[in-house]
């Protein structure tokens, strides 16, 4: 047994890992078996001589039976059984087995260009192909590059362009909540408005709206590791001089000072204070969710708790408080999630339209073409929800976007 008095024993959680990694290797990828076994082996008898014989065994059990055996199982198994009932719930028994079947490919590795603001159409295109050859990629219709999944390899730091701030790695969907902002004030003087970016970190959409030329972005987040975090990417992008960033929890922060706020608010640039303090025009409210949109990247998220723990509480405290204390009147506000449930979603956005007190908001709805590549995620609603693997090709491009993270996006304006 790996566990002794209820809890996992180092030695065990280490004999745990080898063994993932090396069932990994034999049935998913192309090194030799017996490589396979010994590396595996090798590595855990650095620590322990105790379970190398059953580690042994069990591996070459699995190079003997593993590919038969996993030839009766199906993507669906990859996911907890109350993920897979809450998405039949959701979705419907055909759209979850397709978002099951989704989440086993490999991942799309896509760069969002760091286009400065007053960038012309023809430099902007100029800059796209720049990078676009460099990574033998192509340009996605709202602007990403897609890399080949056989391109550029190894530390993302040591890639083309990097140091000087050209790009940064972003899903295509995650670019869709900024986008988004910035189209609802079109044909408005973007230099003249200022933005709240809520739960900034780690940065992508936080460097989308600086770049866009915003008077001022606001970039809030919890805590300071992953204010960090922001920081850092803001810094290599050259954009950090556009942003504030202020380390504050986002469910009772408001535009201003420390002192008009709570003791444990900190924001980084006393000299832009006065512009923090600026009725937001407009907030991005990324919100804090179980991330089951992203299992392609991260599979653990399609094995977690049901709870969500307290994610629910904090989505609706969050969307309440930006829209109550934070959003200027006639502002508007993004929510958004990289969520395939509705409950963390579609759901909180109706409780919060529906609410019989605070501020009064309105859907304002996502156009044909407005964000090239998703019509087909626009909903009837007028939101925009991608469900991976539940996409038709879209337009001329052949762009799927079904083969990119799930996420949920939804404009609203307040109105009084």
């Amino acid at each position: 047994s790996c566990l002794y008095n209820g809890k996992a024993r180092n030695k065990d959680r280490l004999v745990t890992a080898c063994l993932r990694i090396g069932a990994a290797q034999t049935l998913f990828t192309d090194v030799a078996i017996h490589a396979a076994v010994k590396e595996t082996v090798d590595v855990l008898r650095l620590v322990t001589e105790s379970k190398v014989k059953f580690v042994n065994a069990v591996l070459r059990r699995v190079a003997e039976k593993g590919r038969s055996m996993l030839n009766e199982t199906s993507p669906c198994d990859n996911l907890a059984p109350w993920l897979l009932d809450e998405l039949r719930d959701d979705w419907g028994d055909d759209k979850a087995v397709k978002v099951a079947e989704a989440m086993v490919e490999e991942a799309p590795t896509c760069l969002t260009i760091n286009h400065p603001a007053q960038s012309t159409e023809e430099e902007r295109r100029q800059l796209e192909q720049k990078i676009s050859a460099t990574f033998k990629g192509r340009v996605l219709p709202q602007g990403s590059i897609q890399v080949p999944l056989s391109g550029i390899k190894g530390d993302i730091r040591s890639w083309p362009h990097y140091n000087e701030g050209l790009w940064w790695i972003q899903d295509p969907s995650a670019t869709v909540p900024a986008l988004a902002l910035k189209s609802a004030f079109q044909g408005q003087d973007l230099s003249k408005l200022h933005v709240v970016d809520m739960c900034a970190a780690p940065g992508g959409k936080t460097c989308q709206l600086a770049s866009f030329g915003f008077s001022h972005v606001t970039a809030v987040e919890k805590t300071q590791r992953r204010g960090r975090r922001l920081t850092d990417n803001l810094e290599r992008t050259n954009l950090r001089d556009r942003c504030s960033i202020v380390t504050a929890d986002g469910t009772t922060w408001v535009p201003g000072t420390a002192s008009s706020t709570n003791d444990d608010t900190t924001i980084d640039d006393d000299d832009t204070n006065d512009v923090a303090a600026m009725p937001a025009a407009g907030i991005l409210l990324d919100v804090p969710c179980s991330a089951t949109g992203t299992g392609k990247k991260q599979p653990n998220v399609l094995r977690r708790d049901k709870s969500l723990g307290n994610n629910l509480e904090v989505q609706e405290k969050l969307a309440n408080h930006c829209a109550d204390s934070i959003l200027d009147v006639g502002g508007i506000m993004v929510y958004s999630t990289c969520s395939v449930l509705k409950r963390e979603s579609e759901d909180q956005v109706h409780r919060l339209l529906a609410r019989p007190e605070g501020s009064k908001l309105e859907t304002v709805p996502f156009e044909p073409g407005e964000i090239p590549g998703f019509d087909n995620a626009i909903d009837e609603n007028g939101w925009l929800r991608v469900l991976p693997g539940c996409h038709d090709d879209d337009g001329d491009d052949g762009i799927n976007i079904g083969g990119f993270d799930g996420f949920f996006v939804a404009r609203l304006r307040k109105v009084a």
